[in-house]
């Protein structure tokens, strides 16, 4: 029995009422989930309601029923059977009730209902919406007369009201069929691309011409809303519709009169611009297009003001641009082609020709457009504009050097760019003070800066001799110029270093190394503007190169570093620049600095210096990340093989003392204890001082010379050692150790590893009692397995071989102990992200120790061994990605070394690795459309393939005579399957096994769908009963 229609309504407009009180909300809720639940009858409510839309509403209250009433009842139908379309298809197939549906929408309801009333257009979108999920399900086999129904829309008669109503059904039907069976920005599985593309391919042959007929019709009448919408539409159609269908030379008149229209300019111009990027076999065919729907004289004589109207500018420039964007394409095609020989065809040089007479017709106003006053209009048109210009780096400017009117059009780009690129006075540095405004001038001027990028790449020498004139002004003058200007020259001046090779442009080394010092000596560095500070110190860093040309900028370039205008700057951008670049300019001038080390320490010392702060407890604070990279800096130099070892012990014993004193000093008076949970000032003063020790560190390389800094490791380890001891609980403590930990072991040798380290691993081990504390003793342990294997001392090796016996039985049992069951259910929420972790970091360290060779520390013991693998079993069947991939490895790198020489490993192979790789994918969270877990399937090729290489014939029997079959495959799909495991490539192998896993999934499907339709027949038997 149906449920009333009057109590429907009563629900709905109950549920959207927000004066309705929330317990008869919550009421109404619950009531229409039921409704949607049942899915035998509700799609006969909704198709009871949308037909007889007087029934809508509360009749105990309302004599008659507004438009707004009716409409929410409506809408609350026609998004309930979309759904139910969409997900429950199968059912009205079975049950033959599609045919009812669709005789009911369409045309009925429209004729009956649509052109009756004054819905809103959010309400003739979803019957449009809905429509078209029936539309994609019936449309091959069963909804034939679909587009006769469609059309007839049009043909009704009545008011031209009723007829404006009509078309406007009629496009939004169509806009509906175009996103779900076309839109490319819509995510599809495979089968689901498969069938939009039947659909397409019978429409081409049913349909399509009587679209773009019907097209034609609704922009000849240059109704301003229906026409705008159609030009909206059409070129979705035309992308994959025969496009000769839409350039007829009604259409192209069309086109023209629209555009001159202001009503409909704007709409035509963006439609226009989709047509030109249509994509077409031949260039030729994409050059007759441009010709058969005049987008030449269009582009050419139409008069465009930006001040005007600014918006038609900006899409008149976009057509412009995709216009210019294709003919500079096809040329280029055509003047460079794959096929030299092509070069003496009459017919391929005619082509060549026309398609540069095109380019060279529409390249003026190209770069009018770039120069226009309004933003957008000129941001629209540097694609072509780069493009353009990087298309003379193919040119031989040797033999064919260019003319004179190519020059001035470059120089007339060159000036642009100048002019284009100065921030605006009112612009806001700081990011957090940035308007909408701020934002879209930074991407214009990068995209500006782009082309000038493609400028000096393409013709390096004229840019050269553009820029220095202006350079050589600014560096003579600055004091007499605008910041704004000041900034511009010095960021182009660093991105013609960027973009040329100054040994290919500036050979004898006259140009940039001279303007280098230039800029240097000169006062700009003064200059109280932030933008030019900031552009300076971008000078230092892409620069840096050319202090080996000139030792004397040493000096002042680094009390320009290290005075008010850089680390001491007022401004914080500034000053945070100054700071990180000096990182980059120790790196880049390593040699050259090496003899200043203990000057530049003592010049910033004071900046490098950690204190207690009450306010800032982050030991990752941006202040703080700054002095880490004071003290990475000062190690490159000091890691130089070049500097003085006599300097570099002294140096490090400074900064290892400062650092440690400090630290000690916080030990032994136990002043931690004064920290509270909300404020850990001593902790976090503990962290950051052994930060300094680990960023030094890092600084040296992890082969090489480093008796000094492995020296006076020890002395730190000693203290991190007591660290651990005394403040065990603490996260930002232990955390810092954990890095520095690992920082020190790529640097140290594998002995001070054994000797130092190990003392220290082991009270790691016994303070890790939760798993954030587990997870970072595991990470500890990820470089030393790479350590081993390179140590020459077989006694080092027996030893590590002893220690990781110890523990890797015990840690597997805590790691597992953590892991409960609610973890299992739901590893990936965020209760669980500690969990996760561990997880990880445990699967990836026996990743890490059976690459590195370290197998039989796993077989020490069976039992503990069996529980192991039972582990990684589990590991497999996880939600993660990332995790079962390591959990797979992890087995591969076990088949590799025991399976087929093992017999007990053989045997776990067979009856368990096997059929984990046959099973995985059909697990619920495994999703074989995206990519992560598609990158699985190929690690499971890989698992089956290394079984198959070690067993040999055992593991193909194995599979023919026993497993295969108990799958219920034919034996046909048994053979295909081990031809695939056996011969084909890898990416080959993986889309056979998604292919055989998504047929699984559908059967699954087709058979869950069988039975639920079958439980509701015989619950309505039960009810008849």
């Amino acid at each position: 029995m149906l449920p009333s229609s009057s109590d429907l309504s009563r629900a709905i407009l109950c549920l959207s009422d927000p004066q309705a009180p929330n317990n008869l909300k919550q009421s109404a809720f619950q009531y229409l989930q039921r409704i949607k639940e049942d899915t035998e009858h509700v799609w006969e409510l909704c198709m009871h309601l949308i037909m007889n839309p007087s029934e809508s509403g509360d009749a105990s209250q309302h004599n008659t029923h507004s438009t707004n009433t009716a409409t929410q009842v409506l809408f609350w139908c026609f998004q309930t059977l979309a759904d139910y379309i969409q997900h429950h298809a199968t059912l009205l197939h079975q049950n033959n009730q599609l045919s009812r549906i669709q005789d009911a929408l369409m045309p009925h309801w429209i004729v009956q209902v649509g052109l009756k009333s004054e819905f809103q257009m959010y309400m003739k979108t979803r019957y449009a919406v809905t429509v078209a999920k029936l539309f994609k399900i019936t449309y091959l086999h069963e909804w034939t007369q679909f587009f006769p129904n469609l059309f007839s829309i049009l043909q009704q008669t009545g008011s031209e009201q009723q007829q404006v109503v009509a078309i406007d059904f009629f496009i939004r039907i169509l806009k509906a069929i175009d996103e779900e069976v076309v839109e490319k920005l819509i995510h599809r599985g495979y089968e689901e691309k498969d069938q939009n593309q039947l659909i397409k391919d019978k429409m081409r042959d049913d349909c399509i011409e009587n679209v773009a007929r019907a097209f034609y019709m609704i922009l000849a009448k240059k109704h301003q809303e229906l026409t705008n919408d159609c030009l909206d539409l059409l070129p979705n159609y035309s992308d994959w519709a025969p496009i000769e269908l839409f350039t007829t030379d009604q259409y192209a008149d069309m086109y023209l009169e629209l555009v001159r229209d202001p009503r409909f300019r704007r709409k035509t111009c963006d439609c226009l611009a989709k047509i030109a990027l249509k994509g077409m076999k031949q260039h030729e065919d994409k050059l007759a297009l441009f010709q058969k729907l005049k987008y030449m004289p269009l582009l050419t004589n139409l008069i465009v003001d930006s001040k005007e109207d600014p918006e038609f500018a900006a899409c008149f420039a976009a057509l412009a641009n995709n216009t210019a964007l294709q003919l500079l394409e096809s040329w280029y095609h055509f003047e460079y082609p794959s096929n030299e020989a092509l070069r003496n065809d009459q017919s391929h040089r005619e082509k060549t020709q026309a398609a540069h007479q095109m380019l060279m017709q529409i390249q003026p106003l190209m770069f009018c457009l770039l120069s226009d006053d309004d933003e957008q209009v000129s941001s629209n048109v540097t694609q072509y504009v780069s493009d353009f210009i990087s298309t003379l780096r193919k040119r031989n400017l040797a033999t064919s050097p260019l003319t004179s009117s190519e020059i001035d059009q470059m120089q007339r780009v060159f000036q642009v760019v100048v002019t284009k690129c100065k921030y605006p006075d009112d612009f806001h540095f700081d990011v957090s003070e940035q308007n909408e405004y701020d934002v879209g001038f930074l991407e214009y001027r990068r995209a500006i800066i782009s082309i000038y990028a493609a400028l000096t790449r393409a013709v390096p020498q004229k840019a050269k001799e553009w820029l220095f004139p202006l350079l050589n002004q600014t560096v003579q003058h600055y004091d007499q110029m605008h910041w704004t200007q000041i900034e511009v020259i010095l960021t182009l001046f660093v991105h013609t270093v960027l973009n040329t090779t100054p040994e290919s442009v500036d050979p004898k080394g006259n140009f940039f190394p001279p303007a280098f010092a230039a800029i240097v000596k000169s006062g700009i560095s003064s200059v109280n503007n932030p933008a030019v500070q900031y552009a300076f110190f971008d000078v230092f860093w892409r620069c840096s190169i050319f202090v080996q040309h000139d030792s004397t900028l040493i000096e002042p370039m680094l009390k320009i570093f290290v005075d008010e205008r850089g680390m001491r700057n007022p401004v914080p951008m500034v000053r945070s620049r100054s700071r990180y670049l000096f990182l980059t300019f120790m790196k880049a001038t390593q040699n050259e600095l090496t003899p200043f080390v203990e000057r530049i320490y003592d010049s910033i010392r004071d900046f490098m210096q950690f204190e207690l702060s009450r306010d800032t407890v982050d030991p990752q604070s941006t202040v703080t990340r700054e002095k880490y990279n004071l003290y990475e800096a000062i190690g490159s130099l000091l890691a130089s093989p070049h500097a003085d070892p006599n300097i570099v012990r002294h140096v490090i014993n400074r900064i290892m003392k400062t650092l440690l004193e400090q630290i000690t000093q916080i030990l032994n008076q136990e002043l931690y204890k004064n920290d509270t949970e909300q404020v850990p000032a001593f902790q976090t003063l503990i962290a950051e001082s052994l930060g300094g020790i680990m960023f030094l560190t890092k600084a040296f390389p992890s082969k090489g010379k480093n008796a000094t800094i492995c020296t006076e490791s020890k002395q730190v380890l000693v203290v991190v050692h007591q660290l651990l001891k005394q403040v065990p609980t603490s996260n930002i403590v232990r955390g810092q150790i954990t890095t520095y930990l690992r920082t020190v072991s790529h640097v140290v040798s594998a002995t001070q590893i054994m000797d130092d380290v190990l003392p220290i691993l082991e009270t790691f081990q016994n303070i890790a009692k939760d798993p954030v504390s587990t997870q970072e003793f595991i990470d500890l342990l990820q470089p030393f397995p790479y350590k081993m294997k390179r140590s020459e001392n077989a006694q080092l090796k027996q030893n590590f071989h002893t220690m990781t016996s110890s523990f890797i039985y015990p840690l597997t049992a805590k790691v597992f102990g953590y892991l409960v069951s609610e973890y299992w259910s739901n590893p990936l929420a965020e209760v669980h992200t500690s969990l996760l972790k561990l997880h990880r970091s445990y699967i990836q360290f026996l990743e890490v120790l059976l690459v590195q060779g370290f197998h039989e520390v796993l077989m020490v013991d069976a039992n503990q061994f069996q529980t192991l693998l039972q582990g990684l079993l589990r590991s497999c069947g996880h939600a993660s990605p990332p995790l079962v991939r390591s959990s797979l490895n992890v087995f591969k790198s076990m088949v590799e070394k025991w399976a087929g020489q093992n017999q007990s490993f053989t045997q776990f192979c067979f009856q368990q690795i096997i059929p984990l790789c046959f099973t995985l994918p059909t697990n619920n969270n495994f999703d074989l459309e995206d990519a992560s877990w598609y990158m699985v399937l190929g690690d499971i090729v890989d698992v089956l393939r290394t079984i198959g290489k070690n067993c040999g014939n055992s593991f193909v029997e194995f599979m023919v005579q026993q497993y295969l079959p108990s799958l219920n495959l034919s034996q046909p799909m048994i053979n295909q399957l081990m031809e695939v495991l056996a011969n084909s490539k890898k990416s080959a192998a993986q889309k056979s096994f998604r292919n055989m896993f998504a047929a699984q999934q559908r059967n699954e499907q087709d058979d869950l769908v069988n039975d639920t339709s079958k439980a509701h027949r015989m619950g309505s038997d039960s009810r008849s009963v």
